[in-house]
């Protein structure tokens, strides 16, 4: 008896660095359900489910980017008697940051928090573009939050109905994207939520400034507001 306690004692404690690494490979498989498995057990299904929006929306269904760079450490408490930790993959175009919580129970380190660059803007902002090009208040929904699109679509009708837009909206000209570089560079700073500042050049004068949010729950860059000339 008195041995099985002493040995219980000094088993080693399990490793961030190595359970990265478990990640890593589970990542690249893009096993869903493997990745799961690392989150801790009371938002499992939720993280999942994310994780299955992000493969679906990114074409990342066969892999996920092949990761570069890694790191993990000891974030709050010591190797050998850790509380949280941190590891962060960077890969070609992003980067993917997880927070961790040993549970001493299990001797098992358990994800908490997941933050992941988001996915390039541009294509984003060229379909905001094209479909202004159709002059439809009711197209331009999408691209905002369901609880304030129909606010949006009243207010773009109401700029339809004013007398330099009542025969065709003003062209926009390509985006112009301030930040992206930065923002999908590295983790390392608390940029959630992810914001993005893009401006067109009106065909009439005058420049239309887009703020953009990406949206977790979609995956999805949304608007968060319009600047008009």
């Amino acid at each position: 008896g008195g041995g099985y306690i002493v040995w219980a004692a000094s088993r080693p404690v399990a490793d961030i660095q190595s359970t990265t690494a478990e990640l890593v490979s589970a990542w690249q498989a893009a096993d869903l359900d493997l990745l799961a498995g690392f989150h801790h057990p009371a938002r499992r299904a939720e993280f999942r489910k994310r994780l299955q929006v992000i493969a679906d929306h990114r074409g990342w269904q066969s892999g996920f980017p092949q990761v570069g760079d890694r790191s993990a450490k000891v974030s709050e408490g010591t190797p050998e008697d850790p509380d949280l930790g941190l590891s962060s993959l960077s890969f070609d175009g992003g980067w993917a940051e997880f927070n961790w919580q040993f549970e001493p129970a299990r001797n098992c380190w358990y994800i908490y928090g997941f933050d992941l660059a988001p996915p390039p803007l541009a294509p984003r902002a060229e379909d905001f573009r094209a479909t202004w090009g159709s002059s439809s208040p009711e197209a331009m929904a999408p691209f905002f939050r369901e609880e304030y699109r129909d606010k949006w679509v009243d207010l773009f009708q109401r700029k339809a109905r004013q007398d330099e837009w009542a025969s065709g909206w003003p062209e926009l000209a390509a985006p112009r994207i301030q930040g992206e570089e930065e923002l999908l560079a590295a983790p390392g700073t608390p940029v959630q939520p992810h914001k993005l500042v893009c401006t067109f050049a009106l065909s009439g004068g005058g420049e239309l400034v887009v703020r953009w949010g990406h949206d977790d729950a979609s995956d999805e860059w949304l608007v968060g507001g319009i600047d008009f000339p």
